[in-house]
């Protein structure tokens, strides 16, 4: 998909800027039509439409006329304008131009045909059932019905109307940057407005091993704030993002929502005695500046994203490298220090034979390992040493984590099981998480049962 912004993928055509950035020009060009013709109609419409109800507005003053001529006080001639004012403001709705604005600035209906296009060129299957039945692939595409404000799960087993880039189209939908799909009549937005990561539907349908990246972390401004007796005020150290502009408290906000969302979500899974799995979350820094300017929806960043993304996520697994690989190892996903490095390695040095996209895909497989043909379960790794159960929870020594160990049944079943939930907020030297640190990553888990055999792990 990197290759696919500079035209030099072969599994992919070019992305272009104009598939991106349709620009929404027919709602640009329909709505202020729209809304001349609506003002200029106005006067005369609202007076056809009063003179239609005058033989009800007749009837309904009679009564209040008759009381104002008994007792002509203010409040009698006040019953009396009710009726011609309700009649004035029932006819016709003034048309105010705030309702005329475009449903949002760019349409992806762009995307889902770039999509489409691209899955037949590969003569692949464009449908949720038929990429079950062929491949054993559970595929599931979250978005929302905007009338409706329900969530919607596309998949084999769920929702199966619309094709698998439809599915992208729908939740691809940004409030605002996009307009809303409109699939078969229904209008679809982007699913994370229900919640930041659809966690639960991985879950629902089976995974017990979900991995989860949020960039949208808030930014921890260093700011230092410090009264001087002498001037009688405070002075600042620092820069506050107040003063940087709108934008800029806008990111930090819609990043705190998002983050905080995301954080409740996985704290249901902890608490929830039934859950087995194990979740691990990976996040930037929170003094990772670079990431917080970065535009998300800036198309010509995506290649610089992708590999300060990539060094991230790698810096974060190369501190956690033990905790990480023991659980990945009970699922049959091998992952060795020296494929870590090496990628880390080839970034920092800024190699001018590799760019990014070579590092992220370097056309043997997945760079942090590979998964295991067996479906056996290797042995559950120890819990780390120094750790106590949750009545008495102690960050595993020199680790950074938290390791709380608690039975729980699975989903149900009579035998308790040990589970653990670790938590590891990362610092780049693998100490104890502080406020400040670069390449901060926040990792959970909760334990299986020993010697179960894996499942295929839905994704969402």
């Amino acid at each position: 998909m990197l290759r696919s912004l500079d035209g030099t993928s072969e599994d992919f055509t070019y992305l272009s800027p104009l598939d991106f950035y349709n620009p929404n020009l027919t709602e640009f060009a329909q709505k202020p039509l729209e809304f001349l013709v609506d003002l200029l109609t106005y006067v005369p419409s609202a007076l056809y439409d009063f003179l239609a109800q005058t033989p009800e507005l007749v009837r309904s003053l009679q009564e209040p006329l008759a009381q104002a001529r008994r007792r002509p006080t203010l409040a009698n001639l006040i019953e009396c304008v009710k009726p011609v004012i309700d009649a004035v403001g029932a006819a016709r709705e003034f048309p105010f131009p705030l309702a005329y604005l475009p449903s949002g600035l760019f349409d992806n209906a762009s995307l889902e045909r770039y999509l489409r296009h691209n899955i037949d060129r590969r003569g692949m299957t464009n449908d949720f059932r038929v990429l079950y039945r062929l491949r054993q692939v559970e595929l599931y595409i979250v978005a929302m019905n905007l009338d409706t404000a329900e969530r919607v799960v596309f998949g084999h087993d769920e929702d199966t109307s619309v094709t698998i880039s439809e599915a992208v189209q729908a939740s691809t939908a940004l409030p605002g940057f996009y307009k809303p799909a409109r699939l078969k009549g229904v209008d679809y937005v982007d699913g994370g407005v229900r919640r930041t990561a659809n966690i639960d539907v991985a879950i629902e349908h089976g995974a017990e091993l979900v991995i989860c990246y949020n960039p949208f972390r808030p930014f921890h401004n260093r700011v230092v704030r410090r009264f001087v007796p002498e001037k009688g005020r405070y002075e600042i150290e620092g820069r506050p993002l107040a003063s940087q502009g709108m934008l800029t408290v806008l990111n930090q906000v819609l990043r705190t929502l998002l983050h905080s969302r995301l954080q409740l979500g996985i704290q249901q899974y902890q608490d929830d005695p039934s859950f087995q799995g194990d979740i691990i979350l990976l996040e930037p820094g929170e003094t990772d500046l670079a990431f917080f300017k970065m535009a998300p929806l800036n198309l010509w960043a995506g290649r610089s994203a992708g590999a300060h993304g990539y060094l991230s996520v790698t810096q974060a697994i190369e501190a956690h490298y033990e905790m990480i690989r023991q659980i990945l190892q009970t699922y049959g996903v091998l992952m060795t220090r020296k494929e870590v490095r090496e990628g880390l390695e080839r970034l920092l040095r800024n190699e001018p034979s590799e760019g990014p996209e070579d590092v992220l895909l370097p056309g043997r497989g997945w760079p942090l390992g590979s998964r295991s043909r067996r479906r056996a379960t290797p042995p559950r790794p120890e819990r780390p040493s120094g750790a106590r159960d949750r009545r008495g929870t102690t960050p595993a020594l020199g680790s950074g984590l938290a390791a709380l160990r608690t039975p729980r049944p699975r989903f149900g079943t009579s035998p308790l099981a040990s589970s653990r939930d670790y938590r590891a907020g990362a610092g780049a030297g693998g100490g104890p998480r502080r406020r400040g640190r670069v390449g901060a990553a926040a990792i959970s888990r909760a334990g299986r049962p020993r010697g179960r055999d894996v499942r295929p792990s839905a994704r969402a």
